[in-house]
């Protein structure tokens, strides 16, 4: 079991035969892909980061071309917003649904980007309505940490994202009980107060926490609000978003108010990534700032 036809070659030439070799792929971090790239490269190791999105997502696939290149801020991590929509852009129908937007082959891409990144953040909201974990089950690779943004901690005890497979931090402020706090404590969940900003959390408060204690990329997936806040805030450095061929009409929008006016005003998306599933759509672009200036929501709780 290797990557490496060197070895392949070395076994042979000590007359030991090889009947099969089966390379051992994982799903590449951020912080590790340029070495195993390098291996590739040079040393002619088989495609040790999976395979490049071609169509289909296979075992484990190459995130890095989706993932763009990763920009180094000196008090916030590097921010990848992350969602599956329809076709007419909703992210859920009007009753709250969301399983399944997306295809297996899609979700499997999700996890390899949660893999590749520190941590995954969501919002309350999207806890209380989907309970996800947020862990990477997929495809073979670590899980990030998992942050949640609860500005009066409604998060609930029974939620699956502060069971036991990965570390949890949930970011509050001052406006949540002191009762719950110790509860969340108590289940070795990580609970770290923050600035209020308007109507939850502060955003660039919380990027400056996550960063401080080394969080250098953040994958962020909903809901919605967050998903906002992060692009008005103007701190969303790459959007991914997978598109699913099904239109359900009303339903919760994946992006909301960004205070713009005109069509001129609204954010630019540069640098295309764009892959075809089996069934859906996968698209990734740098977010522009310089070209626009938006107003800022600059919270989610």
């Amino acid at each position: 079991m290797t990557n490496n036809p060197a070895k392949i070659s070395g076994l042979e030439a000590s007359g030991i035969q090889v009947e099969r070799a089966e390379p051992i792929a994982t799903a590449a971090h951020t912080r590790n892909r340029r070495y195993l790239q390098t291996k590739e490269r040079r040393l002619g190791h088989r495609q040790p980061t999976g395979e490049v999105l071609n169509g289909s997502s296979g075992r484990v696939a190459d995130v890095s071309e989706l993932l763009g290149e990763i920009r180094v801020h000196p008090d916030r991590p590097h921010v990848v917003v992350k969602y599956a929509q329809t076709l007419d852009g909703r992210i859920a129908t009007a009753s709250g649904d969301s399983k399944w937007i997306s295809g297996a082959g899609e979700r499997s891409i999700s996890h390899a980007l949660r893999a590749a990144c520190d941590g995954v953040l969501v919002g309350v909201g999207t806890v209380l309505q989907d309970d996800p974990q947020l862990t990477v089950r997929m495809v073979p690779g670590v899980s990030p940490l998992r942050i949640v943004l609860d500005s009066t901690l409604r998060i609930p005890l029974t939620a699956r994202i502060l069971d036991q497979d990965a570390t949890t931090i949930v970011l509050t402020t001052e406006r949540s009980g002191q009762a719950q706090r110790k509860l969340l404590r108590a289940g070795q969940v990580g609970v770290r107060i923050v600035a209020s900003g308007r109507g939850g959390v502060d955003i660039a408060a919380a990027l400056r926490l996550l960063h401080s204690i080394g969080a250098r990329s953040l994958l962020v997936e909903g809901g919605a609000k967050v998903i906002t806040s992060m692009l008005a805030a103007g701190v969303a450095d790459r959007l991914i978003v997978g598109m699913a061929p099904t239109i359900i009409g009303a339903g919760t929008e994946a992006v909301g108010d960004l205070g713009t006016v005109r069509v001129a005003e609204g954010l630019r998306l540069t640098q295309r990534s764009l892959h075809v599933m089996t069934d859906d759509l996968i698209v990734g672009w740098d977010v522009d700032y310089a070209a626009t200036a938006p107003s800022a929501a600059g919270a989610a709780s």
